[in-house]
């Protein structure tokens, strides 16, 4: 989605600048847009935070923090490099009453997989490594290209089934301005396959007289930003 508010530091009373901060939220919140999610906005990424329930935004300091915090890139002074594959195998289903079959039908839910490759470059010498980049690619390898012919009758899980097949690019990079402070930004890149199939054919002959697909990338980036504090002293 998409938002925008701006406050001014004029000299109003506090009440007064109380509802002008309520307004302008209200305006921002009601501005919105398509918004487009992957796998990870789903599970997570990394099988640490998956298994935390996706509390990464602190605790995550290998390449995970890419898509968690990017601040936290420059935990860690190593280069690291590693690897994960994502498997999923949901128990839910939709049951369809048909009164021609007789009996429900039920409608499963399809699972997938992905592998995703992560990597951190920290930077040493003269810098004393307060400067990290990162990358991260998930690959999907149930459906690279994936087309369905929807019977609009029979209910579908839309919006899981949209979220699974698509490749994701991460790019992040942090950097340590004192001891307990911290800053990263990146980007993450999603590629969605889009595409429909056109096909013609003669019944009485029983031939196909057009055939047809075209299949079309849409790439969307949007921004990430991170923050991180501490440890301070005694804390």
């Amino acid at each position: 989605g998409e938002s925008l508010a701006c406050i001014a530091d004029v000299d109003l009373p506090r009440s007064r600048k109380l509802l002008l901060l309520i307004v302008l939220s209200a305006v921002a919140m009601g501005r919105s847009g398509p918004v487009q999610a992957g796998s990870f906005d789903l599970f997570g990424f990394g099988a640490r935070q998956i298994a935390m329930g996706g509390a990464g935004t602190a605790t995550a300091d290998d390449y995970s923090a890419i898509f968690y915090n990017p601040a936290n890139l420059t935990i860690r002074r190593v280069i690291q490099l590693g690897a994960e594959f994502l498997a999923t195998a949901p128990a839910l289903d939709i049951t369809l009453d048909s009164p021609s079959a007789g009996a429900p039908e039920p409608v499963e839910l399809d699972g997938f997989s992905g592998l995703g490759l992560g990597v951190v470059f920290p930077l040493g010498g003269k810098i004393d490594y307060r400067l990290a980049v990162g990358l991260v690619l998930y690959v999907p390898t149930e459906h690279l290209i994936h087309i369905d012919a929807l019977d609009p009758v029979i209910p579908r899980w839309y919006v899981w089934d949209s979220l699974a097949d698509k490749l994701q690019v991460l790019f992040g990079l942090g950097g340590r301005i004192t001891d307990w402070c911290a800053v990263g930004i990146g980007v993450q890149s999603l590629a969605n396959i889009d595409g429909g199939v056109t096909v013609g054919g003669d019944l009485v002959n029983e031939t196909f007289q057009e055939r047809e697909m075209t299949v079309s990338i849409i790439n969307t980036v949007a921004p990430l930003l991170g923050l991180r504090l501490g440890p301070f002293e005694g804390v």
